[in-house]
């Protein structure tokens, strides 16, 4: 036989009705709950649930699904049954994969909101909820899915629940035996005896109290108290407490027996008459109830949104945790029963409830209602009523799905700013955006786009239509990008294109996108109006042509500048040289005295810097050397010691070798065996 957690729905229901004896259905006293009714209620709210919920068992594979799940991600219930949360490409990419290995790692509910399309190619948005529990000592993953993307109301119908019931009992063999009154002769046992003990009849004959033995140990002292303490001179029949055997096959098989007085004329009891039943299936099958009814509570209630049961009379039911702790400050409900004093404390029906509206119809209906907590509107729920409904389609009851969308209306309204927001800047700044469907050669456009290419805003085209808008002369070139993009090209081209009378410039650019074939299905891109900047290039353009006249005129003006100064330095050695040094010549054969030499020789010194290019060509090589450097070089060059150019600058000798350091550094010779002079020699021109 399947372990319960490995069973079907089905085969689960099948089960119990299999192993449920017909002494129940008899009438016994034994007590089994009632909770039929309560299976089926539970699962009616797993399958009929707007919320997307499978649940995994722990190597990942699916053992339940309900139908919305099904129509949330495109597929049908025996598809999502086939699969293994691990292999799910979707969850691995999404992050649902992670979500679920952290639940189960950390046994703590976890939630992903995501943006996936699913395995069967259905876009969505959504909320996984991923809830780990235990089950005898198995472990499960509850996972339910809100999807956040609904634009169009769930319009389903529930169907009628067929009941599968059997025969509660088929063929039960049931021991009957007579005996003694003081249980010490044995009258008669039948075979069925041998069936359930595992013990023959003439055993039994042999030894009347010999079945006694089979009692488990735990359950005997009750049992012989009840035999002990039994008056059948008084009693009409015996309920015999319930107890266990063990067959000598170490079966341990659950009894159910009643024992009844047969008196003789004068009343007297001559023997005593009994039945027994194994009820072991019962028990199995109890206890199998009472695990599902502990998993449908867990389900139940961790559902995230808030689920209400209703009579036909508004009066709450039962609730999930949800509402529970959402309307604590309301507990205890008795008192304030009607789902209307305890959600909106209102003393008759809400005009906009949809559960009113179930209770005519028998359908499924929705509506947005204020979210009403402590007398207070705190924000938006979406409601869905869902009939509750017996065999003969007759409407018992409803059960109310209660969702917290205030966060999603706020999102809208944002959403509503942004779009605006995002039109208005796509029109201040003439860009428009496009996204082209290459499968059905579908092209939409932005309002701001229609309006670039002139064409009515909302409009839907295409390829061939957006081409006969490119300048006549563009389209080649565009044609060309275009199919290049389709092949993996980037896509970001400038061009022309005809509006009515006017042609403009436009800047394109796009992402395509690939299926796993490596075809072109889908291309995003937007659409810029550059008229302006085109205008302005064209007009930078010609400045630039204009400031490389000019440039060319300044340098014939430079060179022609450069010229006269040459000129101008010529004629002016030329003049010092023929005019001024012959002089100073015959002055200096006159001198007499020591002193007049030295002025002397700072005046020729002084002429020769003026007629030398060589300070500006040292200047020129070396602009970090100061004034004093390079009168201290030019005094080098000359071959003056440093006491000489000591005396000239009247300055130390130190202070000379200082400068001639410093010079070497300069010069990058510091170190070397190059002689400072003969450097300064090669400046001289």
């Amino acid at each position: 036989m399947k372990k319960y957690s490995d069973m079907t729905q089905d085969e689960l229901i099948s089960e119990l009705q299999r192993v449920q004896p017909q002494s129940i259905e008899a009438g016994s006293d034994s007590g089994k709950p009632n909770i039929d009714r309560e299976l089926e209620f539970y699962q009616k709210i797993f399958q009929d649930s707007p919320i997307g919920m499978t649940i995994y068992n722990s190597s990942g594979q699916c053992i339940k699904a309900n139908k919305s799940i099904g129509e949330i991600i495109g597929a049908t219930r025996e598809q999502i049954l086939l699969q293994n949360y691990f292999y799910i490409e979707s969850w691995k990419r999404s992050g649902l994969l992670e979500a679920a290995i952290k639940a189960t790692k950390t046994q703590k509910t976890t939630n992903k909101e995501v943006t996936l399309t699913s395995t069967f190619g259905k876009e969505l948005s959504a909320i996984g909820h991923f809830l780990p529990f235990s089950i005898d000592k198995n472990n499960y993953l509850l996972f339910t899915f809100d999807d956040i993307t609904q634009q169009k109301r769930l319009e389903t119908e529930l169907q009628k629940s067929e009941e599968k019931y059997r025969q509660l009992a088929e063929d039960i063999s049931a021991v009957l035996w007579v005996v003694s009154p003081k249980w010490d002769k044995l009258h008669y046992i039948n075979a069925a005896y041998e069936d359930v003990w595992g013990k023959s009849c003439q055993s039994l004959y042999d030894a009347p109290t010999s079945w006694l033995d089979s009692v488990v140990a735990a359950d005997r002292p009750k049992l012989l108290e009840s035999i002990e303490n039994v008056d059948f001179e008084r009693m009409e029949k015996v309920i015999f407490p319930e107890y266990r055997i063990e067959r000598p096959d170490g079966k341990i098989c659950w009894i159910q027996a009643n024992g009844y007085p047969l008196k003789n004329k004068n009343g007297e009891v001559e023997k005593v008459a009994g039945i027994a039943f194994d009820i072991t299936s019962q028990k199995n099958a109890e206890k199998n109830l009472r695990e599902k009814e502990h998993f449908l509570n867990i389900v139940f209630d961790a559902i995230q949104d808030g689920i209400s049961v209703l009579d036909t009379d508004f009066n709450v039911i039962r609730v999930n945790k949800v509402l529970r702790e959402l309307y604590a400050h309301m507990l205890p409900f008795e008192g304030k029963k009607k789902c209307y004093e305890v959600y909106h404390g209102r003393s008759e029906p809400c005009e906009i409830c949809p559960t009113i509206r179930t209770l005519k119809s028998g359908r499924l209906e929705m509506n947005e209602i204020p979210l009403t907590l402590e007398g207070e509107v705190k924000g938006t729920h979406e409601l869905f009523s869902f009939p509750i409904v017996d065999e003969l389609g007759k409407v018992t009851g409803v059960v109310e799905h209660v969702r917290d969308i205030t966060v999603r209306k706020q999102t809208e309204e944002k959403i509503k700013q942004q779009q605006h927001f995002l039109e208005k800047s796509q029109e201040l700044g003439r860009i428009g955006t496009w996204e082209l469907d290459l499968r059905q050669n579908k092209l939409y456009w932005t309002d701001e786009n229609c309006r670039l290419f002139g064409v009515p805003a909302g409009s839907v085209v295409n390829y061939e239509i957006f081409m006969r808008k490119v300048h006549p002369d563009d389209r080649e070139y565009v044609d060309r990008e275009w199919n290049a993009a389709l092949n993996g090209e980037p896509y970001d081209i400038e061009h022309r294109i005809v509006v009515g009378d006017a042609t403009s410039w436009v800047r394109e650019k796009a992402d395509v996108e690939f299926d796993e074939e490596g075809v072109a299905i889908k291309a995003i891109g937007f659409t810029q109006d550059i008229t302006e900047s085109k205008q302005a290039e064209e007009e930078l353009e010609k400045e630039k042509n204009n400031l490389k006249e000019v440039n060319i005129a300044l340098k014939v003006l430079l060179r022609e500048s450069s010229q006269t100064k040459d000129d101008l330095e010529e004629n002016m050695r030329t003049n010092i040289k023929n005019l001024l040094l012959p002089y100073l010549t015959e002055l200096e054969s006159r001198l007499s005295t020591e002193e007049e030499t030295f002025f002397m020789d700072i005046i020729k010194l002084n002429i020769d810097e003026i007629t030398s290019s060589f300070s500006r060509k040292l200047t020129l090589e070396y602009n970090e050397l100061t004034p004093r450097e390079i009168q201290v070089a030019n005094f080098i060059r000359q071959g003056r010691t440093n006491k000489e150019i000591a005396r000239l600058l009247n300055i130390t000798p130190s202070a000379v070798d200082f400068h001639r350091r410093n010079l070497r550094k300069k010069f990058n010779i510091k170190g070397r065996k190059t002689n400072l002079r003969s450097l300064l020699l090669s400046f001289v021109g």
